[in-house]
């Protein structure tokens, strides 16, 4: 069963996707898609399938190891859908009757994929015949939360329509955001939610008082989501649009970014946003009376990617250490970004930048972090992951204004050799060619530093002491001692604040984590590649 990375994870979070999240406990709890609607059956050409995904939360810090199984009750499905498989979705499931049952031998700790469940409505069925899906776990040990899908022949089909927007900005540019959708399905949708995701480099200029910006967490780095919630009925075969100014402003950190937005109905239970202040209302209306089509979960959202001139500056930092010989150290090796853009790689996943650290002559690495890889001095592989006399270390795909990231080292001094230097060089994976030329820092000058060793005269620019973060330890050491190894995981800076101007309602943690009928791929093609190491960020 696969397990979903934490980006990815977050990612559905923040979209409405997944259920409450429920509070620590020896539970391990199955989650997943808690409304699913049908198109109706057509009796003609290939059925309109719709996706359940279910999912497990282990909410130990442990993988648990030991056979588990997920069984599904498809019994009250009968005549209203049937039920398959994705074959991407899930593996290792066998289907007898009405009982689906899923096996698997591991639980990672946190967040991950059980299966992906195909359904269609059952020929006969009409529209309004509804069912659930009941799941429940079993383990050695441990115990599990249950879980059920209610199933539903027809519904609303939100689809947002797509904004023309340009991609080339200049920072202080605004671009208006006129979001408009139909209701595509059967039914009308009780109350919609609009949630509005932009990363770093985007604010929303007007603020509205039945909206709510939610700030990142550690897990969805760089993003930020509006929420907007809208009462009333909105009925099938209608437009409906904003019916005021929705601006999306450049702001001064603006570099590659990117803008989400999605509707979907309000779930069951989930009271609209009340501010407690007078702020303006942004509300829908009517625009139209047009579009007749099927059921579609994957057509709720709509993205956009923005490049704006800007530039940022990536000064490596200079590292002096004193040691005798068969003394082992401590040293930190990195860079600051001065701004005033951040820099991410939102599509790729790729590091933002590597940090090239050259060893000085009469010491050699005996721990490196995760992250980084040995090289030879021509900057071929190296098998042997201790003692080259070059690394390569790459950050991860964010590194935010004012952010500090430094990877650290443990070296062993062999022999004394006065003003031993090596460097340390902020730069890219496109090879030697490209060390120090970064292509949106103006400034190549201070991408590389020195990296002095038992220097015969203490440089106060380089001084550990003195030194800007990250700095070096001269702490000697008999014998190495952990260090921090670089987390999987981003941590912003205290700082990080990702853009979003419209009004702070209050709390309302539930409605997010309620979740719509549907997983949208979108959602999570955004959330990029697999995560990478990379290395302390300050």
């Amino acid at each position: 069963m696969r397990r979903i990375s934490l980006l990815a994870a977050a990612g559905l979070v923040a979209l409405g996707l997944t259920t409450p999240a429920q509070a620590a406990g020896p539970d391990y709890t199955l989650s997943g898609t808690t409304e699913v609607g049908l198109s109706p059956y057509s009796g003609t050409g290939a059925p309109k399938p719709s996706t359940a995904d279910i999912r497990v939360t282990n909410p130990t810090e442990t993988d648990y190891e030991g056979a588990y199984t997920v069984t599904f009750d498809l019994s009250a499905l009968k005549g209203v859908a049937d039920v398959s498989v994705k074959e991407e979705g899930g593996r290792d499931c066998e289907r007898t009757g009405d009982r689906l049952v899923c096996r698997d031998d591991r639980l990672y700790a946190g967040l991950q994929s059980v299966v992906a469940l195909k359904l269609t409505a059952a020929k006969g069925s009409k529209l309004g015949d509804h069912g659930a899906i009941k799941a429940t776990g079993q383990a050695a040990g441990i115990t599990f939360t249950s879980f059920s899908t209610e199933v539903t022949v027809g519904g609303p089909d939100l689809v947002m329509q797509r904004l023309k927007l340009k991609s080339a900005m200049k920072v202080g540019d605004k671009q208006a955001t006129p979001v408009a959708f139909v209701n595509q399905g059967t039914r009308p949708a009780n109350g919609v939610v609009l949630e509005l995701m932009t990363t770093r480099g985007l604010e929303f200029v007007e603020k509205y008082d039945n909206c709510e910006f939610r700030p990142d967490g550690p897990q969805a780095h760089g993003w930020g989501t509006t929420v907007c919630t809208f009462e009333g009925s909105f009925e099938p075969h209608y437009v409906y649009q904003l019916d005021q100014p929705l601006n999306l402003r450049a702001t001064n950190r603006a570099w590659y970014d990117s803008f989400i937005y999605r509707i979907h109905e309000t779930p069951h239970g989930a009271a609209p946003l009340k501010a407690p202040g007078t702020g303006a209302r942004l509300g829908l209306k009517p625009a139209a009376s047009k579009f007749s089509g099927d059921l579609n979960p994957w057509d709720n959202q709509q993205e956009f990617d923005f490049r704006t001139a800007n530039t940022a500056d990536f000064t490596a930092t200079p590292v002096s250490l004193k040691a005798a010989a068969g003394q082992t150290v401590r040293a930190s090796f990195g860079f600051r970004n001065h701004g005033p853009a951040w820099i991410a790689n939102l599509r790729s996943g790729e590091p933002a930048a590597t940090v090239d650290v050259k060893i000085p002559t009469g010491a050699r690495v005996t721990k490196k972090p995760e992250g980084c890889s040995a090289l030879n001095a021509d900057y071929s592989r190296r098998e042997q992951p201790l003692g080259a006399p070059l690394y390569r270390c790459g950050t991860g795909h964010i590194v935010d204004e004012n952010e500090s990231v430094s990877f650290p080292f443990e070296l062993r001094v062999d022999a004394v050799v006065p003003d031993a230097a090596g460097s340390v060089t902020a730069g890219s994976w496109r090879g030697p060619e490209a060390l120090g030329k970064l292509p949106f820092d103006p400034n190549h000058a201070n991408n590389a530093a020195v990296f002095l060793l038992n220097p015969s005269e203490t440089d106060p620019t380089t001084d550990p002491s003195t030194s800007p973060t990250p700095t070096a330890s001269a702490t000697a050491s008999a014998s190495p001692s952990a260090s921090a190894s670089p987390s999987g995981s981003a941590t912003p800076s205290a700082s990080a604040t990702p853009g979003g101007q419209l009004g702070n309602t209050g709390s309302n943690a539930g409605l997010l984590a309620a979740g719509a009928a549907a997983t949208v791929a979108g959602g999570a093609a955004i959330f990029f590649a697999a995560r990478r190491r990379q290395g302390q960020r300050h």
